[in-house]
């Protein structure tokens, strides 16, 4: 039921468009500019369909739900009244449903929902949410909600305070997949905490759940440095591990005759991440045409994920910070020209490889909209690096050389250079690192930087000094 009559809204942008591109339709703002001419305009899908705002007013519960459909008006008019009476009758009895239902039977439920950031609805196909995403609340549900709460406990005998004690205790699981005694990172309950709280959301909204149970957990359980700790790098030890990875996993025999002068190959991955900063994701998605050699920055615009063996290409970066430009210092130069050189390498000889593939009906590598070829680290039959293959090969790495530094902690040496050249300039940092906000880089990192600036600076500029006598000049001198 609802108070009046709903009728849909159109869905409305704000564009900045030249002035040959003004719409009949579109509401002008602001035209001070033919070049920047500022519009409203009624969002469209992929298809030309128009998008329209279903709204309608619940006395029951005093709210307004909303949905987008795309469609004609005619059809965003049927879909609000089927929208509003299925909405209606959901709320009518939530309790009969809410009296019987598990946990089990609510995670089904809210795993199919949870499949979609916008369900299908008329002609809209819908928008699934990113695979990774999906696949951590999955993973979560399955492995802890249901076996540390009971599948057969029902939904509503769950307390705030169970929620507590439970996310509380939670420990790691050992490799057999049993729960041992080590307890779980802050960080990590804090995950599965914001899970708790979306299963629990829904349910509120869906079956009526109330009071929520998770609405009062905490958002933060302890302090973690286990994924920060302090790094004061030293940058030999760094040297030993990209080495150690040199020796681990040679490059792909077709590129023999392109390993570095000290037998440099896949351990510049290793060097990559610790004078860029980049994040895996990051690197593993880095276009070659996206380092500018003469401006000696790289353009981060575009991650690459894996999860459940599933690479999710996505056009944006991690955070908010969105596409941003990294230094490229000079220790730098000859790694990437030898990353870049097994990359055209394997772009002349694709051709070949193609018809053999052609030929024996092999799969073609998954790689991105750019092209096989066309990532500055590039799988050993193009596309992107296997995830799994890195993570293996880096503990291996790891194991010979005695240097127990994850890809993640490469990063942070990045940022400790950093910090040593520069001190608290966290807005300088927040740039190079993308990070949303300065405050989220001070934050992050404030603690791990107290100590002797001075000394750290003097320590840092020897070992960079170091590394660099010890190689030699650039292949591409003039490019750099």
């Amino acid at each position: 039921m609802s108070r009046g009559i709903a009728t849909p809204r159109p869905y409305m942008e704000l564009l900045t468009v030249t002035a040959a591109s003004v719409r009949a339709e579109d509401t002008v703002l602001e035209n001070r500019n033919p070049d920047a001419v500022r519009v409203r305009r009624q969002r469209r899908d992929a298809l030309g369909a128009l998008g329209w705002r279903l709204r309608y007013s619940d006395p029951r519960s005093a709210r307004q739900p909303e949905r987008t459909f795309y469609g004609s008006y005619a059809d965003a008019v049927r879909e609000l009244a089927d929208f509003e009476r299925t909405a209606t009758a959901a709320t009518v009895a939530p309790t009969v449903r809410l009296k019987a239902i598990t946990l089990q039977e609510w995670a089904i439920e809210w795993l199919r929902m949870r499949r979609w950031k916008h369900a299908p609805s008329g002609a809209f196909a819908g928008e699934r949410r990113p695979h990774s995403t999906f696949a951590k609340e999955r993973s979560i549900v399955e492995a802890y909600l249901l076996p540390g709460l009971g599948p057969q406990t029902k939904l509503r005998a769950i307390t705030l305070r169970g929620l507590r004690e439970w996310i509380g205790g939670l420990t790691l699981l050992d490799d057999r997949g049993v729960r041992g005694d080590q307890p779980m990172a802050p960080s990590s309950k804090t995950t599965v905490a914001n899970v708790v709280k979306l299963f629990f959301r829904d349910a509120t909204r869906e079956l009526g759940l109330s009071p929520n149970p998770a609405a009062g957990l905490p958002t933060t359980w302890g302090t973690d440095t286990s994924d920060r700790r302090i790094l004061v790098p030293n940058l030999g030890r760094v040297e030993e591990l990209a080495c150690a990875l040199d020796e681990a996993w040679p490059l792909p025999g077709w590129a023999e005759g392109l390993y570095g002068p000290n037998g440099e190959g896949r351990g510049d991955i290793v060097r990559l991440l610790a004078f860029s900063g980049m994040r895996w994701e990051e690197s593993a998605a880095m276009p070659s045409g996206l380092v500018h050699r003469a401006d000696k920055l790289m353009t981060v615009r575009y991650t690459a994920t894996e999860s459940g063996g599933k690479r999710v290409w996505v056009d944006g970066t991690k955070t908010g910070a969105g596409e941003r430009h990294i230094v490229i210092v000079p220790q730098l130069h000859d790694v990437i020209d030898r990353l870049d050189a097994v990359r055209a390498r394997g772009l002349e000889l694709e051709a070949e490889r193609a018809g053999r593939r052609a030929v024996r009906g092999g799969r073609t590598p998954v790689a991105p909209p750019s092209g096989s070829w066309s990532l500055l680290v590039s799988g050993e039959r193009g596309g992107f690096v296997s995830y799994g293959q890195w993570r293996k090969k880096l503990a291996t790495a790891r194991e010979a050389s005695g240097v127990d530094l994850t890809a993640h902690e490469l990063r942070h040496v990045a940022a400790s250079i950093l910090y040593a050249a520069l001190g608290a300039d966290w807005s300088t940092i927040k740039e190079q690192m993308g990070h949303k906000s300065a405050q989220e880089t001070e934050r992050i990192y404030v603690h791990v930087f107290r100590g002797d600036r001075a000394r750290v600076a003097r320590m840092l500029g020897a070992k960079i000094e170091e590394l660099r006598q010890d190689g030699t000049e650039s292949p591409s001198p003039h490019q750099w």
